[in-house]
């Protein structure tokens, strides 16, 4: 099961700033002879989406994750279009 909130904030009509924070949790699972306890992950996402063109639009976001042995982040754009008539 996961859960996801977020928040965004149309800066103007070519700019957009993102946030949301995300939970996964995996239930505990038993096989004949072991158990697997459960797990629960956690990240924050920070974004910008940017007008580069008309209909395409540019959004670098990074993730942190909140718990677990070590740091996690995560670098990633992605780069959508959208088609208009």
């Amino acid at each position: 099961m996961s859960t996801n909130i977020g928040y965004a904030l149309a800066l103007n009509d070519a700019l957009t700033v993102s946030t949301s924070v995300a939970g996964i949790f995996t239930p505990r699972t038993e096989f004949s002879r072991a158990v697997l306890l459960s797990r629960e992950r956690y990240s924050l996402q920070l974004g910008l989406t940017s007008l580069l063109a008309k209909g395409l639009y540019i959004e670098p976001t990074v993730s942190f994750g909140l718990n677990g042995p070590g740091s996690n982040v995560t670098f990633g754009v992605n780069l959508p279009y959208t088609f208009m008539p």
